[in-house]
């Protein structure tokens, strides 16, 4: 889940492409890391490192 939203990062600063999918990249990159924090929460599979947040 969270290599998607990382690829999806990287995709969204490519300025070659156009600005509605760079938007789009950025987007899913957001969900991706929202529902990859979710996931963790919901199984309990998380910790807290200063200087991050929860990961």
């Amino acid at each position: 889940m969270l290599s998607a939203g990382v690829r999806n990062l990287a995709d969204a600063r490519v300025t070659r492409i156009g600005l509605e999918t760079r938007f789009d990249a950025a987007y899913e990159a957001l969900m991706e890391s929202a529902l990859a924090a979710l996931w963790r929460m919901a199984t309990g599979r998380t910790r807290i490192v200063r200087g991050i947040g929860i990961i």
